[in-house]
């Protein structure tokens, strides 16, 4: 039986049990075992089937050679194995063919999101530098190497299997662009919302006898930890930690920003100068722990949580603040560029809140024309205000 028989046979009882039969998988050689477990991490052995079924399996690799041989010689940018299962029509030949001439710099260590991946999508890069699209529309499992699934996407959620059997710390980045939003399970339970523009480092699997360890490299979340008095959960932004044992609380590390706060919606969380962890700080529900980032110095005051956490639900509230600092949120949240020479305007202070599901950014400028009349612009993604 040739390699192509093999693997059209596996791809078929793979689609019937849902699962990979790693006694079935052992028959193929490493890269065709590879294969099998790509595609079913990215939930696509039925399309693949469907591609084979299509083909000349056993006359076309000579004829594929041929075809993609002045590509190769002409550009050192490889496309990535996946488009040619939607594009078949073009290319003439073995989808494995495909899949080795690509798959060695696809899961280079060294990785990036491949040509062509907009930048308002959302991306989840795994510890080997493999790159990930998730689809808010679909659903997708996420696996290692060796075809082990640690984590299903559905819609904008992603949940984190407690089981998966690996006995040392292995991270996921997950990147939120402007203009959205997403939710992660992590394996202890622990629920995060992340909010547009925000990057996060998390194990797939928290380690016994180990803190339970994330970290926030740009934008805000809030988390809702499960307790767990053996093993703290320390959120940390390179400049400020935060650790609890079980809490809800808000996190917002925004480069741009003058200042990274911890507000605490219920239990108790302990923040402190990762460079100075002797000062540290306990913060109670309903307080704002604010680490500035010129003196390096922690304040506290008492604040109403919802204006710091409505963004879970879409919530965008606003008090006595100055447009100027408004400009900021409405930016992530719209995934627009706002420009305001209004020197009048930037600095008067507003009251107010908006519903990002159900009103548009036009809306807002509408909303803050009738308070304070001013002249405004759209085009495309930017807002010119005069």
């Amino acid at each position: 039986m040739n390699s192509s028989h093999k693997i059209k046979q596996v791809l078929k009882h793979i689609a019937k049990i849902d699962t990979i039969d790693l006694k079935i998988v052992e028959a193929l050689s490493q890269e065709e075992q590879e294969l099998i477990i790509d595609l079913y991490r990215d939930n696509l052995i039925a399309e693949a089937l469907e591609f084979i079924d299509s083909l000349d399996v056993d006359g076309d690799w000579e004829r594929f050679r041929k075809e993609i041989a002045p590509f190769e010689e002409k550009t050192s940018a490889k496309p990535t194995w996946r488009p040619l299962l939607k594009y078949a029509a073009v290319f003439i030949g073995l989808l494995t063919a495909a899949f080795f001439l690509y798959y060695n710099a696809y899961k280079s260590e060294n990785a990036i999101p491949p040509a062509g991946i907009p930048e308002n999508v959302i991306v989840l890069t795994q510890d080997d530098g493999a790159v990930q699209v998730i689809n808010t529309n679909e659903e997708q499992k996420i696996a290692l190497k060796n075809g082990q699934v640690f984590g299903v996407q559905k819609g904008n959620k992603l949940e984190y299997v407690a089981d998966v059997a690996v006995e040392e710390l292995i991270y996921n980045e997950l990147q939120v662009p402007y203009g959205k939003t997403f939710g992660i399970t992590l394996s202890d339970g622990t629920v995060v919302h992340l909010n547009s523009g925000t990057k996060l480092r998390y194990p797939i699997k928290f380690i016994e006898g180990k803190k339970r360890e994330v970290y926030i490299k740009d934008g805000e979340a809030f988390f809702e930890v499960t307790k767990d008095s053996s093993h703290p959960f320390v959120v940390n932004t390179g400049s400020v930690a935060v650790e609890v044992l079980g809490t809800k609380f808000n996190v917002s590390s925004f480069e741009e920003d003058a200042d990274i706060s911890t507000v605490l919606v219920e239990g108790a969380v302990n923040i402190y100068d990762e460079k100075r962890p002797d000062q540290s700080y306990i913060l109670k529900p309903g307080q704002k722990g604010s680490w500035n980032r010129t003196d390096h110095k922690i304040s506290m005051e008492e604040v109403d949580v919802r204006l710091y956490t409505g963004w879970i639900k879409g919530e965008m509230i606003f008090r006595n603040s100055s447009f100027d600092n408004m400009v900021k949120k409405l930016e992530r949240r719209y995934n627009v560029t706002i420009q305001s020479d209004n020197e009048v305007l930037n600095s008067k202070k507003f009251n107010a809140g908006f519903h990002v599901d159900i009103e548009t950014l036009d809306d807002v400028m509408k909303a803050i024309n009738n308070i304070h009349p001013f002249t405004y612009t759209i085009l495309d993604n930017q807002i010119i205000i005069e």
